[in-house]
């Protein structure tokens, strides 16, 4: 008398020789950003570490090693770049690259804005009898904006005042006033 006996089938999945992600920007300025990205090797090293990027996904024409250039086998690095002379308020797009046993590996493209030079909100102006008094909140990210000063006018903004003060210091904000009389 046989018996057989049979037990629950298992399976699993072998890990692929490695993992590429592009990760974020961050820091971003008007000018500048810092990338990242990560490279897991679970056999060969990866060399050649860089990341592409430009203004258009088709057209990643930039190119800029990434930190650290080289991954060793059997080893996970965090990938880093720092982008320099960008245009401020525009739209970027970047991916990892670099180069596995001979062949071109890519990340997925992931993309930032960089900020405004500076940003300028005027407000509501506050009236009492023949004075306005103008004010705006101004915000800057890479100089200085100084002789700040509002226009007006009843055809073509044909005056000036200067504001109170007149000037905002790079990477701060605040805001500027003037007083317009005998209107």
């Amino acid at each position: 008398n046989s018996m057989y006996y049979t037990s629950e089938v298992l399976s699993f999945t072998t890990l692929s020789d490695y993992t590429i992600t592009t990760n974020y920007a961050y820091a971003y300025a008007p000018t500048t950003a810092e990338i990242s990205g990560l490279i897991i090797s679970n056999k060969n090293d990866i060399t050649n570490v860089e990341f592409q990027y430009g203004t258009s996904q088709t057209s990643l024409n930039n190119v800029i090693k990434g930190t650290p250039l080289l991954v060793l086998g059997n080893t996970t690095e965090s990938i880093s770049a720092s982008l320099k002379d960008l245009e401020p308020e525009t739209k970027y797009y970047f991916r990892l690259k670099a180069i596995h046993q001979g062949k071109e590996i890519y990340g997925e493209i992931q993309s930032f804005n960089t900020s405004p030079k500076y940003t300028i909100n005027l407000n509501y102006p506050i009236i009492n009898e023949n004075e306005v008094t103008l004010t705006a909140y101004i915000k800057t990210y890479s100089q200085d904006i100084s002789e700040i000063y509002f226009e007006y006018g009843t055809l073509n903004y044909e005056n000036k005042m200067i504001t109170n003060p007149s000037l905002v210091s790079v990477n701060s904000s605040g805001y500027v006033s003037a007083t317009l009389t005998n209107l």
